[in-house]
């Protein structure tokens, strides 16, 4: 809260919201109405006139769907010789 010529001024930092009144006391209840006007209101009044578009998607399938269990202390599968 600042002292103005006029009164005094209180602002919300995180919303950019200001008020001003006679008594700090006012500018607090000022402050306080306008930063619930700006979180209550709606900003778009209807849906967009046209809907988002949709973001290409490509599903590619794992190459090893199976993976060789392995537990702790083991060496990785691929160290290991094979059965054939």
């Amino acid at each position: 809260m600042t002292r103005t010529d006029d009164g005094y001024a209180a602002k919300c930092e995180e919303l950019s919201v200001e008020a001003t009144a006679k008594s700090p006391e006012g500018a607090l209840d000022a402050l306080r109405i306008a930063v619930t006007e700006r979180l209550t209101s709606a900003d778009a009044i209807g849906p967009p006139s046209q809907p988002p578009p949709s973001p290409h998607l490509e599903l590619v399938p794992a190459i090893d769907s199976e993976p060789d269990p392995q537990g702790p202390g083991d060496s990785p599968a691929a160290d290991q010789p094979s059965g054939s």
